[in-house]
């Protein structure tokens, strides 16, 4: 699961189609995008640019194909490659046993990723980061 925001800030263009972007995550559980994986794609599909608006299956749920992500490009976790990517606001629906809510501290499903473009306040912002992640 992506934000929004998650394609275009690791400043990736598509192999095909489209990729998730802010106006693909509304309202939690609105939208029923994907975006494949390039490995996925070929494997699956074998390379075909006509799944552009085909509906797959993802833990249930019908979503459609919008895009396929970069060659080369198989997510941000190291070890983990991902076939599909979906907005971060269909959570519920791609786990529904998780609930809206989970008490359980330990249970990690969302890593935060940022960077800053080189400027001259880099510097003080990094102390200030440094200083506010020290409340978790």
């Amino acid at each position: 699961m992506v934000s929004g925001h998650y394609f275009d800030a690791l400043n990736l263009r598509p192999a095909l189609g489209r990729l998730i972007a802010p106006e693909d995550e509304p309202q939690v559980g609105e939208s029923a995008v994907v975006v494949l994986g390039y490995s996925y794609w070929q494997r699956r599909f074998a390379g075909d640019p006509g799944v552009l608006g085909e509906r797959l299956t993802v833990n249930g749920q019908q979503l459609e194909i919008i895009g396929v992500a970069p060659e080369g490009f198989s997510g941000t976790i190291l070890g983990a490659p991902m076939d599909v990517f979906v907005p971060l606001s269909l959570r519920w629906q791609m786990v529904p046993t998780l609930g809206p809510y989970n008490p359980n501290r330990f249970n990690y499903w969302l890593y935060v990723s940022g960077g800053w473009r080189p400027t001259s306040r880099c510097r003080r912002r990094t102390r200030s980061s440094i200083v506010s992640t020290g409340a978790f």
